[in-house]
């Protein structure tokens, strides 16, 4: 079960939020660094993968040429309005909320997904921020307290770090290379154990739906 670390207060007081924000993005490097000795469980073409044993997290690392997506057209989907966004190319989700703009980079907002009968429908209120560096972007998401669930919904949680970066290749051409981490729990009767076996079966599902989404829409 992962619990929520950031409670209504926090999200209440300019001074915290920004601390915790920035301590988030302050854990990607070190993470995405250490997801890579992480064992490899899946390959679905260039993306891979990998799952942290001890602790359930899960990562997913891809890179890509200009024919198949570039910096530019990610930080348009995944930096710019990252959360409300999603609806555009995850089919499952049915509502993205924004419940509060906490500061410059972070939003509060709820999610809403539609799941299979007999179990219920999903639901995730998360602090989500993004922060970009020359050609270099981030995406942090953490779970957060919220007084009221959806009705016919169950609370999930979900942690994310991710990061996208533009690089050159050996031929010195310009390429993205894209790693997430995720740890979530889907809340409910779900056994913690099968929810960990379709998000890592299922993660690489995210690249392919993004990708997709912007060739069809350039």
């Amino acid at each position: 079960m992962i619990r929520s670390t950031i409670t209504q207060q926090d999200l209440q007081d300019q001074d915290k939020m920004s601390t915790i924000v920035n301590e988030l993005f302050d854990q990607v490097a070190d993470l995405v660094k250490e997801s890579k000795q992480w064992s490899l469980i899946y390959r679905h073409g260039e993306i891979t993968t990998r799952k942290n044993k001890s602790n359930s997290y899960i990562q997913r690392s891809s890179r890509h040429t200009a024919d198949q997506v570039t910096y530019d057209q990610l930080r348009s989907l995944l930096h710019l309005n990252h959360s409300l966004n999603e609806t555009k190319y995850i089919k499952q989700l049915t509502d993205a909320i924004l419940l509060q703009k906490v500061n410059a980079e972070a939003d509060l907002v709820r999610l809403s997904f539609k799941t299979p009968a007999p179990c219920s429908n999903r639901e995730f209120v998360e602090l989500v921020a993004t922060r970009e560096h020359n050609r270099s972007f981030m995406v942090v998401s953490q779970p957060a307290e919220y007084h009221s669930v959806k009705k016919g919904h169950v609370r999930g949680a979900y942690k994310a770090w991710e990061l996208v970066n533009e690089i050159e290749n050996e031929k010195g051409e310009k390429i993205v290379e894209w790693t997430c981490i995720q740890h979530s729990s889907a809340g409910g009767l779900i056994p913690r154990f099968i929810s960990d076996l379709f998000a890592a079966r299922d993660f690489h599902h995210d690249v392919k739906c993004i990708i997709n989404y912007i060739q069809e829409n350039k």
